[in-house]
């Protein structure tokens, strides 16, 4: 999937942000985040990687940084740590 298609999902799930953040609100940068720039952080902590042209897929610790616009053109994939906990089919 597209980075802006991650920030699509995650508006989604979080249809009223507000009242969904509100338990998170200790937590400044989840509360003050938007879509685009939590699909930054996932990228940060490893949780997507980026997929190159090869193929291959390559994560933060990897590379250095992409920004938040690279991300949201690149074909991301979720690490296989992740994909059995979020439901997702290797």
């Amino acid at each position: 999937m597209k980075g802006e298609e991650l920030a699509t999902w995650i508006e989604k799930v979080m249809v009223d942000a507000a009242k969904a953040k509100e338990p998170l609100s200790i937590t400044r940068w989840f509360k003050d985040s938007t879509a685009k720039q939590l699909v930054k952080v996932l990228f940060d902590i490893g949780v997507v990687g980026v997929v190159k042209a090869s193929g291959q897929v390559v994560f933060s610790i990897e590379t250095e940084s992409f920004s938040q616009n690279q991300l949201m053109s690149a074909e991301l994939s979720v690490h296989p740590a992740y994909r059995s906990a979020l439901g997702l089919a290797d």
